[in-house]
């Protein structure tokens, strides 16, 4: 009888442990909770995910994943949904993750997931510190984004969502430096980094859905339109409300002179835009510039003037949303070709 109250009081000790112990954990790349995440993104369930990434930094303030899931999905909600209001959450939360990881990285040096999420905060802050005109700081943020990532694979050559960034980083720099390209030591990786992106969709276990649709942005750059609008369908049959496929199809479809889908599909792209929470009625401007591309290749310069107009007409918003000076920049464009 003794002996098994021994073993009986073992038996409690050990679950007690092992819960602490657990509870304890912190969250790693590799537990459900963030494929979840990854999976909640890639369905347009951003609340969800961003209330679980909320979770983790309430729980592990210290554990950098929080910050770098909750950076992330902020800067592809800016993406899809042209909403430029993020901007300082993008920058505070990537920031911290980074700094959280070189605190990491000193304490546990053989662990692949502190340069994996240093490299991967400092690919989506660089992208968005591109995007809003701070070309050095997106350089230096390039740099550390490339040699982290290679890091994180030395230490782990399994985790091939690495190569989502990398390849980023190598077709991206390029076509930055395109005119350079003459210079002895600036190369065209263009292909070195579409081929890397490729990897992360074929083996990734988090980035395989977000590397296929950077492809959509890659095609219209290299002018791939067929390509790109057979992406964007097989992209579409998956989810025919996903703002991100549905403005890379337009734009496609349009390069193909596809003129009655195209409309169709910018149909889907407003109710998209503008059933969401996240809508911008300032950065989805694009809206317009489409119409007036899709007028101009019907032959109807009267009404895609009229809208490049009315895209004009309102510089000062420039400085409010990057997204519309995007916008504003690409109808100056298209209004020197009109007749």
């Amino acid at each position: 009888m003794n002996g098994r109250r021994i073993i009986s009081g073992f038996i409690i000790l050990l679950v007690s442990v092992l819960f602490v112990l657990s509870a304890e954990a912190e969250t790693i790349l590799r537990d459900s909770i963030v494929y979840d995440i990854s999976v909640n993104v890639f369905d347009n369930n951003f609340e969800t995910a961003l209330a679980a990434a909320a979770e983790i930094k309430s729980r592990e303030p210290d554990n950098p994943l929080g910050y770098f899931l909750t950076g992330a999905i902020y800067q592809i909600i800016s993406e899809k949904f042209r909403n430029d209001s993020f901007e300082k959450k993008i920058d505070e939360n990537l920031g911290q993750a980074i700094d959280l990881c070189d605190d990491k990285k000193d304490d546990d040096p053989g662990n692949p997931d502190w340069p994996f999420i240093a490299g991967a905060s400092y690919g989506y802050r660089g992208l968005d510190r591109a995007f809003h005109g701070s070309w050095w700081g997106a350089f230096r943020d390039g740099l550390r984004c490339k040699s982290n990532l290679q890091d994180a694979l030395k230490l782990d050559s399994t985790n091939f969502d690495a190569y989502l960034g990398l390849g980023s980083y190598y077709y991206y720099r390029t076509i930055k430096a395109k005119d350079l390209l003459w210079l002895p030591f600036i190369s065209d990786n263009r292909e070195k980094g579409m081929a890397q992106i490729k990897k992360a969709i074929d083996f990734g276990r988090l980035s395989p859905n977000i590397a296929r649709q950077s492809f959509l942005r890659i095609y219209l750059i290299e002018g791939r339109y067929d390509e790109l609008v057979s992406l964007a369908d097989s992209l579409y049959a998956v989810d025919s409300n996903d703002a991100f496929t549905l403005l890379y199809y337009v734009e496609g479809l349009v390069a193909l002179d596809s003129l009655e889908p195209a409309e169709t599909k910018l149909n889907r792209l407003r109710n998209s835009w503008r059933n969401s929470i996240y809508y911008d009625s300032v950065g989805t401007y694009e809206e317009e510039y489409l119409l007036a591309a899709i007028a101009n290749k019907k032959g109807d310069n009267e009404l895609a003037q009229n809208l490049i107009k009315r895209i004009l007409s309102h510089q000062s918003w420039r400085r409010k949303n990057a997204y519309f000076d995007e916008t504003y920049e690409k109808a100056k464009r298209l209004s020197k070709h009109i007749k």
